[in-house]
């Protein structure tokens, strides 16, 4: 098997689809006693190398805003400022935000299926139910945006009409601006959740709080955006210094003062 895998005249990561399509397969034969084993499995195939995230810059974010339309811009601002996965914004209702205490709950999403309405449901996992902290020009973006298209359906902050904004629909915003404007080209709405997590990080923000305010657990998150959390030798250094006060001198005399 990996003999036929590397042979593939495929990327490492269409290989990575199609092995484990073709061992899905194969373990479902050795669930019917069609085959005795499983032969892909334990098998190594080529490594997908995958390079590292390039997170929206603010400008970009602004950008991105400017060439949406008028009635889901604050969702723009508010999936920079929180990190919030599409459905969880566009799922967000008013009475999950507490805009005098500057804070939302999240326990929901909106979910598009194939066929059919959208509708709310349970989060991605365990660690996305959660509060999140807002930010001033968050909170000012909402409250504007309210004050001009009020609330949909259910309550919705985010609305055609008073109808959901739906997964499809955000998309072709999203493409709609890249043809717009070409520096914004590939980008998806789960690029302002990059730009947010990447922001926190590389200012020296806790790993464990970002990751709690994405939803994600921390190992998820280092694996993810390693490369952008802040180095931080000369504050290491600053740190050492200022806590052990005085000179190297001091520390090295035979007696002490």
């Amino acid at each position: 098997m990996e003999e036929w895998a590397a042979a593939l005249p495929l990327a490492p990561s269409s290989v990575a689809t199609v092995f484990n399509t073709l061992s899905a397969m194969l373990s479902a034969a050795v669930d019917d006693d069609r085959l005795a084993r499983n032969p892909a499995t334990g098998a190594r195939i080529p490594k997908v190398e995958r390079s590292p995230l390039v997170p929206m810059t603010a400008d970009d974010v602004r950008l991105l805003a400017h060439h949406v339309p008028e009635h889901v811009r604050a969702a723009v601002l508010l999936g920079a400022g929180t990190g919030l996965r599409q459905g969880e914004a566009f799922g967000l209702t008013i009475d999950r935000v507490d805009f005098l205490n500057r804070k939302l709950r999240l326990d929901r999403q909106l979910w598009t299926p194939k066929v059919g309405p959208a509708y709310f449901a349970p989060p991605k996992s365990r660690n996305s139910y959660r509060a999140i902290a807002l930010s001033q020009i968050v909170v000012e973006g909402l409250s504007a945006h309210l004050a001009t298209f009020g609330t949909g359906e259910h309550g919705l902050l985010f609305h055609i009409d008073g109808r959901p904004v739906v997964r499809a629909m955000v998309g072709k915003y999203v493409r709609t601006a890249a043809r717009a404007h070409p520096s914004l080209t590939g980008r998806t709405w789960h690029d302002l959740r990059h730009h947010h997590a990447s922001v926190l990080l590389s200012a020296g923000v806790s790993p464990a709080l970002v990751a709690e305010r994405l939803g994600h657990d921390v190992a998820t998150l280092l694996k993810t955006y390693a490369h952008v959390i802040r180095q931080d030798e000369d504050r290491v250094r600053s740190i050492v210094d200022d806590t052990l006060g005085g000179t190297a001198e001091d520390f090295l005399r035979t007696e002490a003062r």
